[in-house]
């Protein structure tokens, strides 16, 4: 279904993007899922990779496009910092379920990268996000 959906057009919309990244994410933790009783690694890299990728990225990039939509505003222009956000829930996953993956013996190090790069995202969309939630709508509707 993934590579059905896929179109190089996304590239160029941060609020297509991140959900097609985000269902990536969850399809290889589910992949993780099915493969750690033969290659051994703990369990809890595929429950956080489909931790950060499902609840995480699909969240933020749901509430980043909702927000604009169901307050009259374009989701078409959303804020320039929706990239970086998206792009911090990315080394987010990256940190917390590959680099274990690959490097153990720095296991804190991807720990803490994950969390700041967690921390930083929702604090990014709370910043972006809250003027445009406070406001009345441009169109005057109600709501």
């Amino acid at each position: 279904r993934l590579v059905g959906w896929y179109h190089r057009g996304i590239w160029q919309k941060p609020l297509l993007w991140s959900l097609y990244i985000a269902f990536l994410g969850m399809c290889v933790s589910f992949v993780l899922y099915a493969l750690q009783p033969w290659l051994g690694y703990n369990h809890s890299i595929a429950v956080h990779g489909l931790s950060i990728s499902g609840i995480g990225m699909m969240t933020v990039a749901m509430m980043a496009r909702v927000s604009l939509g169901h307050t009259g505003r374009s989701i078409h222009q959303p804020p320039k910092i929706v990239n970086a956000m998206f792009a911090l829930m990315a080394v987010a996953f990256v940190s917390r379920v590959f680099l274990p993956l690959i490097d153990m013996s720095h296991y804190l190090l991807w720990i803490m990268l994950a969390q700041s790069a967690w921390i930083a995202c929702f604090a990014l969309f709370c910043i972006s996000y809250l003027p445009i939630l406070a406001r009345p709508r441009p169109d005057g509707l109600f709501g």
